[in-house]
């Protein structure tokens, strides 16, 4: 199953940028984890930290697979087409993630939307960032779902830096 790539200066510029944001923020991200690692080596602190970088990694591999049509018979197509490719290759890479990128985004971005749901209850205003609205209109869905989560990653990112000045 071969799809077209979006080689649209419009799609390759927000893959760029997307991608530069989400470094940024795990950037930030990692220089915490390093400078106070002793700290959050304790349980709770921990946990936060491991779900922030999941949410770092899943947000940076579905900027590269948001070029998807989003068409429901091809998100099943490609999430069929994706758990065959395991079962018979026993392995799955950056490849085959790219090729049933109808289902893989939506697995990655929907990974960072449940650990950010997480931090609902920590992060006053991440709320309105997941449930708000979908920001610029123009772009396709998955985009705006992904700008949205990495607005959330940032929020969260600020947050754990506060919760350890705070401790």
């Amino acid at each position: 199953m071969t799809k077209k790539d979006d080689l649209s200066a419009e799609h390759l510029e927000w893959l760029i940028e997307s991608r530069a944001k989400n470094q940024r923020a795990s950037g930030k991200l990692y220089r915490l984890l390093e400078e106070r690692e002793p700290q959050i080596k304790e349980k709770d602190i921990s946990r936060m930290a491991q779900s922030l970088v999941a949410i770092s990694f899943s947000l940076w591999r579905a900027a590269f697979l948001a070029d998807k049509t989003g068409k429901t018979r091809s998100v099943f197509d490609d999430a069929k087409l994706f758990l065959g490719k395991m079962l018979i290759d026993n392995a799955i890479n950056y490849s085959q993630d790219r090729a049933a990128r109808e289902w893989t985004f939506n697995y990655y971005i929907s990974v960072a939307e449940d650990h950010l749901t997480s931090f609902l209850s920590e992060i006053e205003g991440l709320e309105v960032v997941l449930d708000g609205d979908l920001q610029d209109k123009s772009l396709p869905y998955a985009k705006r779902r992904w700008d949205r989560c990495q607005a959330g990653l940032e929020l969260a990112v600020e947050h754990f830096l506060a919760a350890l000045e705070t401790d």
